[in-house]
């Protein structure tokens, strides 16, 4: 899931949702905080919009890292155990900033 608002919303709804859902592994890409100082507080704000790409381009290679190893494992790279409310998920701090 590209979620390149993740820092805006809480989280807690999601995984209600996925835990409902029944899903094993759920990857997540979202802003790390170097992408969200590039996207600022007002996301219409166009002079932004060139660093928040560039943000999300240096995000790139650990996103694609994380997405490589969940994909051949098929399981949770986090190491935490599911658990309720928290079904086996991962998240990938991934390439949003465009």
């Amino acid at each position: 899931m590209i979620d390149p608002q993740a820092h805006l919303f809480p989280r807690e709804l999601l995984h209600q949702e996925l835990a409902v859902a029944g899903v094993h592994t759920v990857v997540t890409i979202e802003p790390d905080p170097a992408s969200i100082r590039a996207f600022g507080s007002d996301l219409n704000d166009r002079t932004a919009w060139e660093p928040a790409y560039q943000a999300g381009l240096r995000q790139a290679t650990d996103a694609a890292e994380q997405l490589r190893l969940t994909w051949e494992t098929g399981s949770d790279t986090d190491g935490a155990p599911p658990g309720p409310g928290r079904p086996d998920t991962s998240y990938c701090r991934g390439p949003v900033g465009g």
